[in-house]
């Protein structure tokens, strides 16, 4: 099967230690988990890590692909100026997304850009710290609807499950970023725990809008990603420091 890996993931500047210094003892059982998380995908062995964000070029009516043939990790915004990362690009697996995206009308658009944003790169610097020279394809949501997140997923499960290479898939984001726990986060819980994440399609649109989260569209792609892919979620950390929801899970495959 070539999807060997799947996971969820925060992206909190803060995990990076030259921004978060003393705060990052704070989330030391995010950090712990994604060291632990590291082990399990460098074991799966992927040639390509296709990351989900919802900071990618954002389009409101088409999904977007980064094709850049090379990237690099920039917290500039942040205030570290020297914490550096290069990837490798996937310009050859854009294509085929874009050309699959056309065939079944679903909008996806290119672009090229080699600095990648902190949903993205924060991941990686954790992620592929034993991972040299893998491709990496960045791919960012849109406010297209729930199903059409889906049938995203379902787009790059069938592009996946081809024989093409061992596959990775990263699904970034933060849960409820609220002053007070929201009911959001306890549904994501919830649908992982019981191993149904197709089950937050149903989720209230208020409810949303009090959590202020910025991971909601990323896991709909991702559950058309693994549908019908027998497996178990398993939570390795969940944490609410800074009122913001973080949470590690693993599907392992």
């Amino acid at each position: 099967m070539p999807l060997v890996f799947a996971a969820i993931v925060p992206h909190s500047p803060l995990l990076i230690p030259a921004i978060g210094r003393e705060d990052l003892e704070k989330l030391s059982a995010t950090k712990e988990a994604l060291l632990r998380l590291e082990q399990d995908i460098y074991l799966a062995r992927p040639q390509l890590i296709i990351t989900l964000s919802p900071h990618v070029g954002f389009f409101e009516q088409a999904f977007t692909v980064n094709a850049s043939p090379s990237f690099v990790s920039d917290f500039e915004a942040f205030g570290d100026v020297t914490t550096k990362k290069t990837w490798h690009g996937a310009p050859e697996f854009a294509a085929k997304i874009v050309t699959a995206g056309k065939h079944l009308k679903l909008p996806v658009r290119q672009i090229c850009e080699e600095k990648i944003d902190h949903a993205t790169s924060i991941p990686l610097y954790y992620l592929t710290a034993h991972l040299e020279g893998r491709k990496v394809l960045p791919l960012g949501f849109s406010n297209l609807s729930r199903e059409e997140h889906v049938r995203c997923g379902e787009l790059l499960r069938d592009i996946i499950s081809q024989p093409f290479k061992r596959v990775a898939v990263i699904a970034s984001g933060d849960l409820s970023h609220a002053a007070t726990e929201t009911l959001y986060d306890k549904q994501i819980l919830h649908a992982l725990t019981n191993n149904n994440l197709s089950d937050i399609l149903t989720l209230n649109d208020e409810e949303l809008h009090t959590a202020q989260e910025c991971s909601y569209r990323t896991l709909l792609i991702l559950s058309g990603i693994i549908k019908d892919i027998q497996a178990n979620w398993e939570v390795y950390s969940y944490e609410r420091p800074f009122d913001v929801g973080h949470v590690v899970a693993n599907y392992v495959l």
